[in-house]
């Protein structure tokens, strides 16, 4: 869904035809929340938040006995349950274009637990900030064998950071925080 919803209807990909009934939706940008790109792609996205809250709520609540161990692990998961909101170009579009999502910041054992309320755009990037601080105080410097690590989830701070300062929300004091 990303190749797609991250390109169709520019001049990088126009699909001329109608291939199999509902792509023109996506160059008219007339689709809805049931169309096959866009419902996948939320499922993705939100599978792989929940995975990371799964880590964060059952570790937290463990005592391992390596405490830089758990760190990192912690340190790991906060990393890419920001990459569901941050890195995901497709839900910051999202974010700019109908200014709120839900936000999943706890595991998920029944549905009476699901919190379907949509959040401010403020509220979204405030949540990712405070997990990338998290992420950025239990990660590593330096990392071996393609882990996350420190200063991976520094700059990804300082480009939300620089989302921030731009539309929707206008942050005039987040441009000077992504410099740090």
């Amino acid at each position: 869904g990303f190749l797609i919803l991250g390109r169709v209807g520019t001049d990088e990909m126009i699909i001329p035809t109608n291939i199999d009934g509902n792509e023109t939706e996506l160059c008219n940008y007339t689709y809805t929340p049931s169309h096959r790109y866009i419902s996948r792609t939320w499922y993705v996205q939100y599978r792989g938040i929940q995975r990371a809250c799964v880590i964060i709520d059952r570790l937290t609540d463990t005592d391992i006995g390596n405490e830089s161990e758990k760190k990192r692990i912690l340190g790991e998961a906060y990393f890419p349950q920001e990459l569901g909101f941050a890195e995901n170009p497709f839900l910051v579009a999202f974010i700019a274009d109908i200014g709120e999502v839900p936000i999943i910041n706890h595991e998920v054992t029944d549905l009476t637990m699901v919190q379907t309320e949509k959040s401010s755009v403020a509220q979204v990037y405030e949540q990712i900030v405070s997990d990338l601080k998290l992420a950025i105080g239990n990660l590593p410097v330096s990392n071996a064998n393609g882990r996350a690590h420190y200063y991976a989830a520094k700059a990804l701070l300082g480009k939300v950071y620089l989302q921030m300062a731009g539309e929707p929300l206008e942050d005039s004091k987040a441009a000077a925080l992504a410099e740090v």
